[in-house]
Order: C-alpha cells, then structure tokens, then sequence
C-alpha cells in the first residue's frame, strides 16, 4: 500500500508539472522538474514493470495536457471523446517505450543509466513526428516557447535540441538530489549544471544583440473573421460576406497580401464563378493578392467514370491574372480530415466533413507574392503555407523554407476547441517554426490567436482569443535561411546514435552498483 500511494503522488507530480509548464502559463521552468517524478518510478524498478509503470503515467499526464481534444465542437460528444482517447491511448505507448529502454539501461548501468535520458527522451520525441499519426503538440520544446532568449540556438539543432536541453536538466537534477556521488564531487556537478542551465540563455542574449531582422520589407493584413465554424456550412454565403466585408475596411494601397484563414469560405472557387470574380474584383481595388484556406476538389476520370478528389488547400489569388496558385495540405488529422486505411474498422468515430475523406498532397511547393509600390509590381516573394496541424511539425516546415520560402503563413480553424487552452498552445508553435528557420510567420485563425512571429521568435502583434479582428503588419522578409534549415534533423539522429552506444555500453560494461 505504502508504494501504491508513492506511485500516486509522483503520477500526480508528473501531471501538475507538465500542465503547468506548457501555455497558456508563462511557467515552463516548471518543464526543467517535470521528467523527475518518472525517474523516481523508474528508479530500482524490475523490467517487468517497467512499460506499465511508464505507460500509465503518460496516460493520465498526457490525459490532463490534451484535455482539450475532448471539446471539439464539430464532433459528437461520442467522436471527440473516441479521438482524444485513442490519441492519448496511442501517444502513452511512447512512454512505455521510453520506460522498457531506460529501465534496462538501468539494470546494466545502475542509477549512471540516467545519463541516457536525454538521447532516449529526444530520439522518442522525434519518432512521434512521423508518419501518419505524427504529433508533437505536446513535445516539452512548446514550455520553452515564452523564453526568447532560450529558444535562440535551435537555428542549429532545431527544436530537438530544445528537448534534449531540458531533458538533460531534469537528469543533472535528479542526479544531484539522488546521486552519493555529489557528496564526493559537488563543485564538478554544480559547475556542469551551472553550464548546461545557463549556455542557452547566454547564448540567446548575445544572439539577440547581433542578429539582422533587416530584409525585403512586407505589408500583410490578417483577417480573424470569428465564424463558429457549422454556421460557416450552414450560411455560406455568410462567411463570404464576412470575409470580404473585413477585407474591404483595408487601405486600397499598401497591403501587399491578405490572409484568410483555412477554409475561409466554403465555396469552391473559380467553380463559383460570381463570387470569385468578387474576390477579383476586390484585390484589383486593394492592389493586393490574398492567400486564403479554401476547400477544393478535383474531377478524375476512372475507367470510364467520373470521381472526385477533395483536398484541404490553399490558394494565391491575384488580381493580374486568372490562373491560381495551389498548396493541398500534406499532414492530413487522423480522423479529423482522413481515416488511415490500417484502422479503417475505427471509421465510425471520424469526424463528419461533409466529403468523403481528404487526400493529402503529393509533394511540398512553394507560392510566389508579389510586392507591390503604388500598385506596381517591384519584387516578389516565396511563401510557405502551413495548414492548421501542419505548424506543428517541424520537417514540413523546414522543407518548404528549403525550397526558397522566405515566409511562412499559418491559416487554422482552431474555433473548434474555444474556451480550451488548445488555441493558445497552438499559435505559441509558431514561435518555434520561426527561429529554427530564421523566417517570419503570419498566422491566421478563424477563430483563436491570429499573430505575427518575427525572426527571433517575438510575437509583434497578435489578436485576441476568438474575437472579429484585422491584423496588419509591416514584416522584414530575410533572403537567407538558418542552419537547421539548410541541414535538417541532424541533431536527433546524434542522439539515435548516442542512444545506441549506451545500450551497447550497458550490455558489454555492466555496472550494477549505483553510483
């Protein structure tokens, strides 16, 4: 009973202290303690119990930080709590798999095993990004997001190294405060704790002081229209009006692009010839071109039989010319926009969207803005679009900027979880999208926090939570990339491989006794 009631209050310790070191609190300190609560259940425990152990503390802390996936507003009370189930369900496995691996680390290695964590806690972290049920919301980078001069350095490592830094806090406190060994070596451990804690933030402040936001300079115009997104379905031409209504309250010169946030307008456009050539006509007037989120569809030809592709997508529209520029959404939501085919016997606890399931798009492009002086064309710009859970992942943001995207735009519909904390950790991401690229974001949201990131990760302006509103900003657009742009995920494959010299080491150099 005694060792019951232990496991109870580190799972709760582990629950308070991830969900308060994440937005909307500006308390990611808490993030440098929250890991220590699973070591003390991992510490001396046999491998037997190590995945259920590890397992059911990511279930109720995971449970507690996405309690928000049981709003959706656009599901049945049943669909939401199926898809926040199954998502916690499946992310807690995770940490099974952190707790199987470290606890045999620790069986070979004795409580030294704890050196692991950061390589082993990263190189999990980064899995979780991939494939079709990728997710990263809840990585412990987002705590960090309201600390500029922290976030700096992950222009190198990206926002793994943010990961792996706090991680290895969490070790050189748990091993201070458990270890006999500082008794022995206590101004070693100190110092090293010392230069661990604090080389981030000195290295931020410097950065800060030299860094060049200088660049092209671009006039962007953000549109929050606050639509409760079934209304949008049911009045269609509602959400048009409101859209061009707030547009029309522009300047007519000045605004190089507009942003409309995803699926703006549910009308299918240029096949809704009236309304698109409003949206022509309307541009022409403002001298601006517009970047919205907007459903489309494509007819294919199938043996003979006509079908149709539907596709989560935004479009560039310019007043010069009719032909449009298209980016179809690559990260799909599992059960939220698709169904992957290996858990299609879960089907019923999809969310309706009124189409048949989404397709994802088949590649990675950029979208060409003009800039424009006194309605002349003067220069122009590569835009990378994220749509809604795309911000999250860092690999498809980084490619984009790869391919020549100097700017990224953000267009969501968070409305569905108003009232959570969920609007509020999602537009945060965007600070880390920003520094590991060394490129402005916009972001657009139909509902939740519309803001404009800087390069350094400075939130400029932003709107509030689920208010009508215009945001309009003046943005220096950077001709050159960072270095994680330019390298990619390097930093979590050198802890794949730091991960696997410590099993290697355990299992040919056991070292029983703690240290």
């Amino acid at each position: 009973m005694p060792e019951r009631f232990r496991l109870t209050r580190l799972t709760l310790a582990s629950i308070a202290l991830f969900f308060l070191s994440f937005p909307p609190f500006r308390t990611g300190i808490l993030a440098y303690g929250a890991l220590i609560p699973l070591f003390m259940i991992l510490e001396d425990q046999p491998l037997r119990s190590a995945f259920r152990l590890s397992y059911l503390t990511g279930l109720a802390t995971l449970a507690v930080l996405l309690y928000w996936l049981n709003w959706n507003s656009g599901a049945s009370q049943i669909q939401a709590t199926s898809m926040y189930l199954g998502t916690i369900l499946y992310l807690a496995c995770w940490w099974g798999l952190y707790g199987v691996l470290q606890t045999w680390i620790n069986v070979r290695m004795g409580r030294t095993g704890f050196l692991a964590a950061p390589f082993l806690w990263t190189s999990i972290d980064y899995l979780q990004s991939l494939g079709e049920l990728g997710f990263t919301w809840h990585s412990l980078a987002t705590t960090q997001t309201f600390y500029t001069p922290i976030v700096q350095f992950i222009e190198w490592t990206g926002m793994y190294g943010l990961t792996f830094w706090i991680v290895s806090i969490n070790t050189l406190l748990y091993l201070m405060w458990r270890s006999e060994v500082v008794q022995l070596r206590r101004r070693s451990w100190y110092l090293t704790f010392a230069a661990v804690l604090l080389m981030p933030a000195l290295y931020g402040i410097l950065r800060l002081q030299y860094i060049s936001i200088s660049g092209r300079q671009m006039n962007v115009a953000i549109i929050q229209p606050n639509i409760e997104p079934n209304r949008k379905w049911l009045e269609r031409d509602f959400a048009f009006t409101e859209v061009m209504r707030l547009t029309d309250s522009l300047p007519a010169n000045g605004i190089d692009l507009v942003l409309w946030p995803e699926t703006a307008i549910p009308n299918r456009i240029p096949a809704d010839e009236g309304k698109y050539v409003e949206i022509r006509e309307l541009l022409t007037r403002k001298r601006t071109e517009l970047l919205t989120g907007i459903p489309h569809r494509e007819k294919v030809i199938i043996n003979q039989r006509a079908s149709y592709h539907y596709f989560n997508s935004v479009y560039v529209i310019g007043p010069e010319t009719d032909s449009i520029q298209i980016y179809h959404k690559n990260h799909l939501v599992p059960f939220g926009e698709f169904v992957p085919s290996f858990l299609a016997p879960l089907k019923d606890m999809a969310m309706s969207i009124g189409v048949p399931d989404y397709e994802s798009g088949r590649a990675i492009r950029v979208l060409n803005v003009h800039l424009r002086r006194d309605g002349q064309i003067v220069d122009s710009v590569f835009v990378g679009a994220a749509i809604c859970l795309e911000s999250v992942f860092p690999q498809l943001v980084r490619e984009q900027v790869r391919l020549g995207a100097r700017l990224i735009a953000i267009v969501t519909n968070d409305a569905w979880y108003d009232g959570t904390f969920g609007p509020i950790q999602h537009a945060q991401i965007a600070v880390l999208r920003a520094v590991e690229n060394r490129v402005p974001v916009i972001r657009s949201a139909n509902s939740g926090i519309s803001n404009v990131v800087d390069q350094t990760g400075q939130v400029m302006s932003s709107t509030q939570n689920g208010v009508q509103d215009v945001l309009t900003a003046s943005i220096s657009v950077p001709r050159t990339a960072s270095f994680y742009t330019k390298t990619g995920d390097w930093f979590p494959v050198l802890c794949f491989i730091g991960m696997f010299l410590f099993i290697v080491f355990g299992a040919i150099f056991p070292i029983r006794a703690s240290p």
